[in-house]
């Protein structure tokens, strides 16, 4: 991949109501919208106009509706509106939309959601409808509740994958906690727990929700007393007010992430400013330190802070924790000094989650396979004779060079699916990690996903890249073109969908001094 390491110089990549619904969509959105960054910094070319207004009112709005304008450090970004039914056999009918515009280095992304489900009387999940969508990327959710399990398909790409979750007696979505809390007498110090499953990320896990107490509020003009709520849901932490009825006013999550109750026509008016935020310099961790060539790197030492140092990703021989307090990392790119052979075969009772395909890493569809197959059959220096046998580490670079080449670099607003890449073959970094871990694993190499920060023009950027085992586990960048990924990757955590919520919480906290660092 050496011309690959030229060409990532060149052209720089990215690394890129209900009290909790859609705030938490619209927080994940922005974590998928950054891992684009880097890409977009990769580009050159005339910022893209703004898209047209979509309609003012969504279909299938019911009788108690809600709007919202949703602001990003103080600038209007979008809007969303929920509504619910109580419908004649007593269940209960919920709607939420949302639409967003956001700018990834002069490029303007419209991000919209939608969700349709239907609780039991008591609010409980009994069936649900998600859909993301931006530009021609689609992600899908359709679920059902039957005899305490959860059956889900996701459909992303035309394909689809069937998943089952084992549901507590009573499970919720987010959607339904404004009418959970509508009873309660609501008192402060009290707090309350909901078991919930959130459709975006396809995880469930305790809501904890505690009262504060009373405080003045101003909603467009009108001064209210609210209730104000602590929600803590997927380790992410947001303030929320209720009127003397129970319903929402106003919500403030992370990153300077607000949504304020307002007209209809407030709401979907796009003020002057839509389209100006970009989360580029927004939310970058920039460091005084200039490095010339980070491409190059491979030795660097930094204190970081807003970061717990126990849940760091870290891999012998590549990033260690020097000290906790301050937080000192040490990071070391170097080519793997252990590779097995070509007979080398992987099993996943020892390397499990590395191997298995998961819903949006296809690696055992048979598009996927035959990708895989064809790639590692390619060898120019064979010139059409036979393809000697490769050892993982060959196969490795050569999946990785092939997918470095062939996905154009663009900034992607959708939730990464390996299939819809080989198909679409673009994206950014998010969408080069899990098509590279998808055709690795399909060759039978552990392969993972890596989150976490990279340095480029004078500040560290949300990246997403690969970890692969070869006889002993190399850090690979695909999107930067990289057969062992530099060492100003710094690893926050490992995985996909499920593990963004994990990492939100770092956005907007995090800051790295870099102490050290060595060129090859």
């Amino acid at each position: 991949m050496a011309d690959g390491h030229a060409d990532a110089r060149k052209t720089i990549m990215p690394a890129r109501r209900s009290i909790l619904w859609p705030v938490f969509s619209i927080v994940a959105v922005f974590w998928i919208l950054m891992m684009g960054t880097l890409v977009q910094r990769m580009r050159s070319g005339v910022p893209s106009m703004m898209p047209e207004r979509p309609p003012g009112v969504f279909e299938g709005i019911g009788r108690e509706t809600r709007w919202m304008g949703v602001y990003l450090r103080g600038k209007k970004i979008g809007h969303a509106v929920t509504s619910s039914e109580r419908r004649p056999d007593g269940t209960v009918r919920l709607f939420d939309r949302s639409v967003m515009r956001l700018t990834v280095q002069g490029t303007v992304e419209e991000i919209t959601t939608k969700l349709d489900c239907v609780a039991r009387g008591d609010y409980s999940l009994e069936s649900l409808s998600f859909e993301m969508k931006s530009g021609d990327h689609q992600l899908e959710v359709e679920g059902r509740v039957e005899g305490g399990r959860l059956f889900v398909t996701l459909i992303t790409a035309g394909d689809t994958s069937d998943l089952t979750f084992t549901l507590p007696k009573e499970t919720f979505l987010p959607a339904s906690m404004e009418l959970l809390l509508g009873g309660k007498d609501l008192r402060p110090g009290e707090t309350y727990a909901f078991p919930l499953f959130d459709p975006m990320t396809l995880t469930q896990e305790q809501a904890r929700v505690t009262v504060i107490g009373t405080e003045p509020l101003s909603i467009e003009g009108e001064e209210v007393v609210a209730t104000k709520l602590d929600v803590w849901f997927l380790g992410i932490s947001q303030s929320v007010w209720l009127d003397d009825l129970g319903r929402i006013l106003k919500e403030e999550a992370p990153m300077g992430l607000v949504m304020v109750r307002e007209s209809p026509e407030s709401a979907v008016a796009w003020g002057p400013e839509t389209g100006s935020v970009d989360l580029l310099t927004l939310y970058s961790v920039p460091v005084d330190e200039t490095i010339a060539v980070p491409r190059d790197l491979i030795y660097v030492k930094a204190e970081m802070s807003g970061c717990d140092p126990d849940r760091l990703e870290l891999e012998p021989g590549r990033q260690r924790v020097l000290s906790e307090d301050p937080c000192v990392v040490e990071i070391t790119a170097a080519q793997p000094s252990s590779v097995d052979g070509p007979e080398a075969k992987y099993s996943i009772l020892l390397y499990g989650d590395a191997l298995r395909p998961t819903p949006l890493i296809q690696a055992a569809h048979p598009e996927i396979v035959a990708r895989t197959m064809a790639i590692l059959a390619q060898d120019p220096k064979t010139q059409g004779l036979a393809t000697p046998a490769l050892d993982p580490w060959s196969k490795s670079r050569r999946l990785a060079t092939w997918v470095h080449r062939h996905v154009r670099k663009i900034p992607t607003a959708s939730m990464p699916s390996a299939l819809d890449v080989l198909h679409t073959l673009e994206g950014d970094c998010n969408e080069h990690a899990v098509l590279l871990a998808a055709l690795t694993r399909a060759a039978g190499i552990p392969a993972k996903v890596i989150l976490g920060v990279v340095y480029q023009d004078g500040a560290f950027y949300y990246h997403a890249w690969n970890r692969v085992y070869v006889g002993e586990w190399v850090d690979i960048d695909a999107a930067f073109g990289q057969e062992v990924a530099d060492a100003s990757h710094i690893a926050l955590l490992e995985g996909d969908a499920e593990q963004l919520p994990q990492l939100l919480g770092l956005i907007g906290q995090l800051d790295i001094d870099i102490l050290e660092y060595r060129y090859r």
